[in-house]
């Protein structure tokens, strides 16, 4: 039994093999940034937390990306935009 531990510490690592997993979607989307919320409104996949976030972005200073929120609620009837 002794001799065995030494022995599992030389064998190699075994490693597993990569595989592609891209037909289930993308792995770890953003889904909290300011980024990710201005694609869902260049897509007009617009509701109220999409629209909420355009004013955080203005006072953050990133008024062109505000901009596209802002349109995009607009146009989609929400008129708190």
């Amino acid at each position: 039994m002794r001799l065995l531990a030494p022995a599992l510490l030389l064998a190699p690592p075994v490693m597993a093999e990569e595989q592609d997993f891209s037909q289930y979607g993308t792995t770890n989307p953003e889904e909290m940034t300011l980024e990710r919320l201005v694609e869902r409104a260049q897509r007009g996949d617009v509701d109220m937390i999409v629209c909420a976030n355009g004013y955080l972005a203005t006072k953050a200073g990133r008024h062109e990306q505000a901009r596209i929120i802002f349109e995009a609620c607009a146009n989609a009837g929400w008129t708190q935009a």
